[in-house]
């Protein structure tokens, strides 16, 4: 930072003299000008801007006191130092009476004046900044009470827009966090508030490093607002790339993704703004490898994904749970959950498919004992904040849990009486069914020896721990054959199987074909 100075004098040398033989840059000072008289020096400023005026008294047309005088009356916040030849007593108090920073005697002792304008710098920079921070809490007032659906705070926008050039272009960015809520089940409260701290400093800090005016809000733990003022380009990659140089730079925990709002020039137009940046971060999930999602790129997809719903699926994962057939309900719940990633739904929809499926098992249940424990045990969907849970993996760990939940309700209403160890042992399957699972890990997890674990789950499953694994890969694999286009070997890994022939031989023996032939005979 440096402050700009000009030097009024009404002798040339005098004012080439104050410029070159003091060293100013070593005190942080810019010399931008010279005017020889007070009426020059009001002429320059107008066209300029000006931290600190270093003026003679005595000049004709108007004197150092009159033009102190002038700039006092035009409300600059101009800093005035002046000099004098004359050591009366009635030139300083007149000087003192119109807030001048000092007044000096002729001849000027350099060291002397060194010092005051090295002081008036520091004040400038301690005032600039107070005045940085005014602005910034009146920005972040402003950006809350838009959020908030309050009145809408005007004198933060108009303090944020005082000094910026006439013509000028906004933006809202919203930005979030990849995997929060994986890093916030593994971070301290301090770790939180001060990484939020370093989120916000480096979204400004990258913005106004290229001249771009910011003011950050915290929306939301993971959604920080930041309201841009930049110049009138109309080229709108220019900022675009600045944002991408954001998401390149960024070092936090997680990476970071951000909703850029359509340009706008009228703060009238910022709240539809802030909601046109929340509401791009939807598609995230559709598209992870995206890191800057554009309001003018995010149109309406024609169709809804709703009447999509895997209704088979649906109606015999009820039957299973009716039935008591755990087995068949839980390899149906993950074909179900599956379903979501390939057809490309939103997190809000998944959320809402799975309160239809609940509400079928719910209606479908063919007496009242559900009804009871279904409303103490369920999740509350309406309350599932998906800024926090914003990922398919979040998501899914929410439903699955609740489903866990929903399903041992059922098994112990039709009398189902598996052991415990089945149960610890489906689940431990279902999270780990794309790893090599062994038996022996299953025991260890369990805390109980292999041979005894093998005899119990065979006695309760009715088949041994291997084919029961291998029928649950081998119905994934079906469904994705099925429903997507993915390769063979990619399917076989993705369910677990790292020898690729090894996964045609199972799954041949179990359906009677090759994957290739399976899928062939299901597109025909």
């Amino acid at each position: 930072m440096s402050i700009k100075m000009l030097i009024v004098d009404d002798e040339p040398i005098i004012c080439q003299g104050l410029q070159s033989t003091v060293p100013w840059a070593n005190i942080g000072v810019e010399v931008i000008g010279e005017a020889y008289d007070g009426q020059e020096a009001l002429e320059f400023i107008a066209n300029n801007d000006v931290d600190l005026v270093l003026t003679d008294i005595c000049m004709p047309e108007m004197d150092g006191i009159a033009l102190t005088r002038e700039l006092k009356r035009l409300k600059h916040n101009i800093k005035v130092i002046i000099i004098s030849g004359y050591d009366e007593f009635e030139y300083a108090r007149n000087a003192i009476r119109l807030g001048v920073e000092d007044f000096l005697l002729k001849p000027v002792d350099v060291d002397e004046l060194m010092k005051l304008v090295a002081n008036i710098f520091e004040k400038t920079h301690q005032e600039r900044e107070q005045e940085r921070l005014r602005v910034r809490e009146e920005g972040v007032k402003w950006l809350s009470s838009l959020m908030q659906s309050e009145a809408v705070y005007a004198a933060g926008a108009a303090a944020l827009l005082h000094d910026v050039p006439e013509a000028y272009s906004l933006h809202m960015i919203a930005g979030q966090m990849d995997r929060y809520v994986q890093w916030l089940d593994n971070s301290t409260e301090a770790a939180r508030d001060s990484f939020q701290q370093r989120w916000r400093e480096q979204i400004e800090g990258a913005f106004e490093a290229c001249g771009v005016q910011t003011v950050s809000y915290f929306f939301h733990r993971n959604l920080l607002l930041t309201f841009c003022i930049g110049p009138v380009n109309p080229d709108s990659s220019v900022f675009m790339n600045l944002a991408k140089e954001v998401i390149n730079n960024w070092t936090g925990p997680e990476s970071i993704y951000l909703g850029v709002s359509s340009s706008f020039q009228s703060v009238d137009l910022a709240r539809h703004a802030c909601l046109e940046a929340i509401n791009v971060l939807q598609f995230r999930p559709l598209a992870p490898e995206k890191r800057i999602f554009r309001a003018e790129d995010s149109v309406k997809r024609r169709e809804t994904v709703m009447h999509r719903l895997p209704q088979n699926l649906e109606k015999q994962l009820s039957e299973a749970l009716i039935q008591g057939n755990q087995q068949e309900a839980d390899v149906t719940f993950e074909l179900w959950l599956a379903h979501f990633r390939t057809e490309g739904y939103m997190l809000k929809e998944v959320l809402q498919a799975y309160e239809q499926l609940r509400m079928l098992i719910y209606h479908r249940w063919p007496n009242d004992d559900l009804k009871e424990g279904f409303a103490a045990s369920t999740l509350d969907l309406s309350s599932v904040d998906l800024h926090t849970c914003n990922s398919f993996e979040a998501i899914e760990r929410l439903i699955r849990e609740d489903f866990g939940g929903l399903s041992q309700l059922a098994v112990s209403l039709n009398g189902n009486k598996n052991h415990w160890i089945i149960e610890q042992t489906k689940k431990y399957i279902i999270e780990h069914h794309y790893c090599d699972i062994k038996a022996s890990d299953v025991a260890l997890s369990l805390q109980i020896t292999p041979n005894y674990f093998s005899l119990m789950f065979k006695q309760n499953a009715g088949k041994n721990f291997t084919e029961y694994v291998n029928e649950l890969r081998i119905e994934q694999a079906k469904f994705l054959l099925s429903h997507s286009a993915d390769r063979v070997f990619e399917i076989a890994e993705k369910i677990g199987y790292k020898e690729y022939k090894y996964f045609v031989s199972i799954f041949k023996s179990y359906t009677g074909l090759t994957p290739t032939d399976y899928r062939k005979r299901i597109i025909q």
